[in-house]
């Protein structure tokens, strides 16, 4: 009986280079189990900060905020949900997607991904921009 022999740098190389390039932009799993209360998830920006969101459905209904975050701080990702796998259609300050909320409905959004945790505008502005894919009109609602 004849023993192969792997090359491990090899095999570890070849696999590398095998994987399919990740988006700047994506949707990853938390280490903590989400409540039926509280559904979260986490979103890695171009600059790889991460940004923990709540999910609530995306209809036609009113958006549910909590009244002890000041709205004008809130980050809004209108998200679509794909066979398991997200993608963002549109992310901006939550009264742009209020005010639009049909408009990215139609465009296939059916998830809000709300980021509470910006302390000032500046923060508010920043998570916008990094987790905004291009600058273009069509992806972009504006900011509030």
């Amino acid at each position: 009986m004849s023993r192969r022999i792997l090359d491990w740098r090899q095999a570890l190389s070849d696999l590398r280079a095998d994987r399919a390039p990740r988006p700047d932009i994506r949707e990853e799993r938390l280490g903590t189990q989400s409540t039926a209360a509280v559904r979260l998830s986490c979103w890695r920006g171009q600059s790889g900060r991460r940004y923990v969101v709540t999910v609530q459905p995306l209809d036609t209904s009113p958006i549910a905020l909590s009244s002890a975050t000041d709205p004008r701080l809130l980050v809004a990702l209108a998200v679509r949900r794909t066979a398991g796998v997200a993608s963002i259609v549109a992310v901006s300050g939550i009264e742009a997607v209020e005010e639009r909320q049909a408009d990215v409905v139609r465009e296939g959004a059916t998830e809000l991904h709300v980021y509470r945790l910006a302390d000032t505008p500046a923060e508010h502005f920043a998570a916008i921009e990094d987790l905004r894919e291009a600058p273009s009109a069509d992806r972009c609602l504006g900011v509030s």
